[in-house]
Formats: C-alpha cells, sequence, structure tokens
C-alpha cells in the first residue's frame, strides 16, 4: 500500500493558465492502479492502460505532455515536467481532479481517464435510487474505513462537474466496477440514443397486467415482488427528476463507465497484454474511428466487449441533454497503424 506522507507532499502542479488571454487549453489527469501489495485485490492492466491513454492522447488527440498528469502506482515514467510523480493516494488523486478543473475557461478540453478497483458504500444524502453511492479506490484505501479511504461519486461531481463553466469540455473514462453513474451525471442514453427515463405510469400498466394475469392462473408468489418492483420504479423516476435539476451542469461534461452500477468491469488480456476491457475498447474502436459519434462510440465499445465475451454494458450519460450523433472528439488523427 502507498505512503501517503511520503508521496503526497510533492504536489507542484503545473499551472493552469497564464492569463485571460492564454488559447484554450487541453488537459488531462489519467490514473491507473494495479494495487501491487494488495494480494488478491491486485489487478493487472491498470497501469497499462494509463500508459496506452496517455500516449494515445499525446500522439492522436493534441495533449503536451506538460498538460497531463499521470499518476499510476509504479515508476516507469514522469512525462510532465512541472509535475513531480506522485503515488495515486486519496489525497493526490483529489488534487489531481482540482488541478484539471482549475480555472478552466470555455473552449478548454478536458480529459479524465481512471482505471482501478470500483466499490460502492451506502448513500446518505437520497440522490440515488438504489440506496448506493458509487466510489473509486486509491492505491491507500482501507476496506475496514471505506468512507474515508474511497472517493464518492458525490465528491467526484463536486469537485469536476460542478465549478465548470457552460463551453468547457470535460471527456471522462471511468474502467471500475460499479461506475455507471460515477459521475452522478443525470442524463444517461441507450445505444440507441435516446435518453434513459424511468416511466413508473408505463410500468405500473405492465406490471397491473402480470398481477392479473398471474391471479387469474392462481398463482399469487409473484405479487410481493411486482409490489416491490412498482415501488422501485416511482422511486428511481423522483431521484431522477430530482438530480436534472440538482446535478445538470450547463458544462459539456460526457462519461463513458464501464459497466452499469449493478456490474463488474473485467480486467483482461487483449493482444497479448493486460488491459481493463473498457480502455481498450475505447482506444481500440476511437484509432478506428475517430470522427465517431457519442452513439456510434458507445456501440462501438458495447459490439467488441460483446465480441469479445465480456458482460459488461459500457454507459454513457452527460451532464445536461446530449445529442449524441454529434463527433464525441475533434482533431484526432487516424491512429489504425499503432494496433491498438
Amino acid at each position: 500500500m502507498g505512503n501517503e506522507n511520503s508521496k503526497s507532499q510533492q504536489r507542484n502542479y503545473p499551472h493552469p493558465r497564464g492569463n485571460e488571454n492564454t488559447p484554450a487549453r487541453r488537459k488531462a489527469v489519467i490514473i491507473g492502479i494495479n494495487y501491487n501489495s494488495q494480494g488478491t485485490r491486485r489487478l493487472r492492466g491498470c497501469v497499462n492502460d494509463a500508459n496506452h491513454m496517455a500516449l494515445f492522447l499525446h500522439r492522436y488527440a493534441g495533449y503536451e505532455w506538460n498538460d497531463m498528469v499521470v499518476l499510476t502506482d509504479d515508476h516507469q515514467y514522469q512525462r510532465n515536467e512541472g509535475y513531480p510523480y506522485s503515488w495515486p493516494t486519496r489525497t493526490n488523486m483529489i488534487m489531481a481532479m482540482h488541478w484539471l478543473v482549475k480555472d478552466a475557461q470555455p473552449g478548454d478540453n478536458l480529459f479524465f481517464h481512471y482505471s482501478g478497483h470500483g466499490s460502492y458504500v451506502e448513500d446518505i444524502d437520497g440522490d440515488e435510487s438504489n440506496g448506493q453511492d458509487e466510489v473509486i479506490c486509491p492505491v491507500n484505501m482501507d476496506p475496514a474505513m471505506p468512507k474515508r479511504s474511497w472517493i464518492t461519486d458525490d465528491m467526484i461531481h463536486e469537485i469536476m462537474v460542478k465549478p465548470l463553466k457552460a463551453g468547457v469540455k470535460l471527456t471522462a473514462l471511468f474502467d471500475s466496477c460499479f461506475s455507471g453513474s460515477v459521475m452522478d451525471l443525470p442524463y444517461m442514453y441507450h445505444h440507441t440514443g435516446k435518453q434513459k427515463t424511468a416511466h413508473p405510469i408505463l410500468d405500473i400498466g405492465m406490471f397491473l397486467f402480470w398481477i392479473s394475469f398471474n391471479y387469474a392462473m392462481g398463482d399469487l408468489t409473484l405479487l410481493p415482488k411486482l409490489y416491490a418492483a412498482i415501488l422501485q420504479r416511482i422511486k428511481t423516476r423522483g431521484v431522477e427528476e430530482r438530480n436534472m435539476t440538482t446535478k445538470s451542469s450547463p458544462a459539456d461534461v460526457v462519461m463513458f463507465s464501464g459497466c452499469r452500477d449493478d456490474q463488474m468491469s473485467s480486467d483482461a488480456v487483449e493482444n497479448r497484454q493486460n488491459t481493463g476491457v473498457l480502455t481498450w475498447a475505447f482506444l481500440k474502436y476511437l484509432s478506428g474511428h475517430p470522427n465517431a459519434s457519442y452513439k456510434e462510440l458507445l456501440n462501438g465499445i458495447r459490439d467488441l466487449c460483446f465480441k469479445h465475451g465480456y458482460t459488461q454494458i459500457p454507459q454513457l450519460s452527460c451532464s445536461h441533454p446530449l445529442d449524441t450523433n454529434l463527433p464525441a472528439f475533434h482533431g484526432i488523427s487516424d491512429s489504425q497503424h499503432e494496433g491498438y
């Protein structure tokens, strides 16, 4: 487990902007944690994910090394001359998030990538329909004290979404378990490009049909489950409506997550390398389709997961209503020859 006291002292982040006349910038924070000292919790592909993502952004998306902060639990390299290498402790991850959004101005393109463990804790503020806050896990996580050592979706939203102005673009990729709503973005999208939403009236009609059908057949065993499902759908819709008011942002914050909130994200082997499935599929599809729309990118990622036998279902969400036919990225050059 990383030593937070020794590693968190060096936090001289590069200054994000020179002055108000500074041209729009691209900045990125990339985090990959293998948890090498965590025994059975150890992962194998997360540091590779961080290295591959950093290289991709630098070569093909216009991100300079000095505008990227890469946190991994190894000592392979230090790309950013203005930022001393740092271990991905909770303190340093939170500091990196603050650095990413600090002084962001309209036109800026920000990118956040996390590959590591994900989990959940009890929701205490009522903004989760499933009663659980999703979390990401720093290298110095302590399962015995999850609320003090993990980073919750509420914190991620407060740090990286709430401060951003209209015209700022933040694209985030969370390659972790239970990550479907880990940024608490209120607008989620189907593979069709349409917004997901609970429809309790329609659901109740369907449930009543099945209740009547089962009653007529003399089977009353499903009634308690159907009743509970109706109540859950009503609760879900209420939470969705409240979050659209309290969690929306005028900034263009878009997240691709590795799976639904109730699923695991896989640590796998592709092209003879350890990798997180979402990161691998994201880079593989985008490298061959640099002008892909949000909908095309989501479907491309999902298709790759399905074809390679992975059951996780990557998710797409946004801070405001999203036209999913818009290009997901601008200015990415063709990188097919790199063999992602």
